[in-house]
This record gives C-alpha cells, sequence and structure tokens, in this order.
C-alpha cells in the first residue's frame, strides 16, 4: 500500500460455509463493504465481492476466501485502506489518526502535552491528553477547544484552569 494504511474494520470470525467473515466496521463510511471495493490485509489486496448488514457489523465475502478455514485464518485481522482514499470530511470535523498525536496547548500558548486517544461518550467525544501530572479529559466542544491546527500539529484549548 502505497500510503500510510487507515484502519476501516477488524474481523471478527467466520460465518457460514462459503469463506464469509463478520467485520466490526470501525468507519462511518460503510460503502468501504461494497462488492469491489479492495480491502487490504497487511498491504496484500482483498476484493470484497458480496457484503450485508447484520446489526452494528458486516458480513463480507473476498474474492478467493472460499472455505471456513480460509475465513478462520482472517480472524483477528485489520481490514485497511490507503490514507489517500479517505473520504473528505466537513470542515471543523477530523478522523481520529488526525487528532491522536496532537500537541495540546493552552490558548497563551502552555504545553499540556500529546493527545493520547479520542474516548467516545453519549454526549461528546473527549479528548484524553497526557500531561506531565497526568492524564486531563478535555470535552471535544467549542467552549473547550478553540483551534484544532493539522498542519502545526496543535490543539489550543481554552485556560486550562477553567476546565
Amino acid at each position: 500500500m502505497p500510503n500510510d494504511p487507515i484502519t476501516v474494520a477488524r474481523v471478527i470470525k467466520p460465518f457460514g460455509l462459503r469463506g464469509r467473515v463478520v467485520v466490526d466496521p470501525l468507519t462511518d463510511f460503510t460503502d468501504r463493504f461494497d462488492p469491489g471495493s479492495i480491502l487490504y490485509i497487511d498491504d496484500q489486496p482483498f476484493e470484497v465481492t458480496a457484503s450485508r448488514p447484520q446489526r452494528e457489523r458486516w458480513v463480507l465475502k473476498f474474492k478467493d476466501i472460499s472455505t471456513p478455514e480460509d475465513a478462520e485464518t482472517l480472524r483477528g485481522a485489520l481490514l485497511q485502506i490507503p490514507e489517500s482514499q479517505l473520504h473528505p470530511l466537513p470542515e471543523g470535523q477530523y478522523y481520529r489518526f488526525q487528532i491522536i498525536g496532537l500537541l495540546a496547548v493552552t490558548r497563551d500558548g502552555r504545553e499540556l502535552g500529546p493527545v493520547k486517544d479520542v474516548l467516545e461518550t453519549p454526549a461528546n467525544d473527549v479528548y484524553q491528553v497526557q500531561t506531565p501530572d497526568g492524564e486531563l479529559l478535555i470535552p471535544a466542544l467549542p467552549d473547550f477547544v478553540i483551534e484544532i491546527d493539522l498542519q502545526s500539529g496543535r490543539m489550543v484549548l481554552e485556560d486550562i484552569d477553567a476546565l
């Protein structure tokens, strides 16, 4: 794969007798699973020949995977695409991988530490920042996050004492 790989699903288990697999999607863009799509496992391309949703998961059939034994070899595999194939997002929205690793700084320039993870909560996402003093949880809301600058690798936050 020419670009950095982006994970879009994880193979959970084989399904049925024809080499299908159940996958847990890690993307909101389920067109990634349409027949004819190419997904990569360890830089090896796999063509989707059939797909269907099953509750929160998907059942996929890949070309050249035709037995339960073949499907079993894919258990736990990450299904990836090249970064160049990402769908553009509306302004002000970001992919999780773009946020993780940004340096969190206050409005006055004080460095807090890197964003270690993005936690999903029912109300809103929360950015987990690793500071020298421990973990800091920042709601992903405009009242707390002033700016996300991917070019400079920084996330500017409201004054930390206000949090």
